[in-house]
């Protein structure tokens, strides 16, 4: 926070999008199943940034990671589906990975 004159450092490192799902034992790609992933996020905010599409990424195939988004997921679930994506499709929900907290 350069404006309040705090002092910080920023270290490299893997997105919590990419670790949490493989500390759970999930790739986000894997050669025989998926070779992208999106990650966007499942909540609003302050901003008034647009909302996500979620029936273009029901389509858009590939891993879907939706960050901060246990709060909306019976809406993502919901729009997910009905923009096509089959209710079927493997999932999993993980709430505040790699912390003592840690739900999945």
């Amino acid at each position: 926070m350069t404006e309040a004159k705090i002092a910080f450092e920023i270290v490299p490192g893997i997105t919590s999008a990419i670790a949490v799902p493989a500390y759970a034992g999930i790739p986000v790609t894997h050669r025989d199943y998926t070779t992208s992933f999106t990650v966007v996020t499942g909540h609003k905010g302050r901003s008034s940034s647009p909302a996500v599409n979620w029936e273009a990424l029901a389509r858009l195939g590939g891993t879907l990671i939706v960050l901060m988004g246990v709060k909306a997921l019976p809406d993502v679930t919901r729009r997910l589906i009905q923009g096509g994506l089959d209710p079927t499709t493997p999932a999993a929900v993980i709430q505040e990975g790699t912390t003592p907290n840690s739900e999945w």
